[in-house]
């Protein structure tokens, strides 16, 4: 059984998401957020009230239809969207066959992965701070349902 805490984390995630769906285009109002998760209006509207939460099976049918980050959904981690497109092992791997087939040269292609890998890590960085601060966040929305 998930703790208060936990539905109330998730509750207010799925309002955030909601509303980023909403202004972002994705869904014009919460019928739409419904129908991307086959879900009818009258059951976003109780998840939205945090009458109930959203299940595992209607995070992943969410996350089918866009490109949003379940983890974030369900635990708060990670970036709310996922990018699109070819991840850093497939970079890193595409340099590495363009230096051994001669493409690139050799100093050329390490200075790229170094680069990749110095990028990675701010963003590994800067993904912490945001952790932080949506934590932050979720604390000041706790508190001033208490006021």
């Amino acid at each position: 059984m998930a703790t208060d805490k936990f539905k109330e984390g998730i509750t207010e995630r799925f309002k955030m998401l909601v509303g980023l769906l909403i202004r972002s285009g994705l869904a014009k109002n919460n019928t739409e957020v419904g129908v991307l998760m086959n879900q009818p209006p009258q059951a976003i509207s109780k998840m939205l009230m945090g009458e109930r939460i959203i299940t595992l099976e209607q995070i992943a049918t969410l996350s089918r239809n866009t490109n949003i980050n379940s983890n974030w959904l369900l635990k708060g981690v990670g970036p709310i969207f996922i990018e699109e497109g070819i991840d850093e092992g497939d970079i890193i791997t595409v340099i590495t066959r363009a230096i051994t087939d001669g493409r690139i040269p050799t100093q050329e292609g390490e200075q790229m992965i170094a680069e990749l890998v110095k990028l990675r890590n701010l963003l590994q960085e800067k993904q912490e701070e945001i952790n932080g601060l949506q934590g932050k966040m979720m604390d000041l929305m706790e508190s001033q349902k208490k006021l």
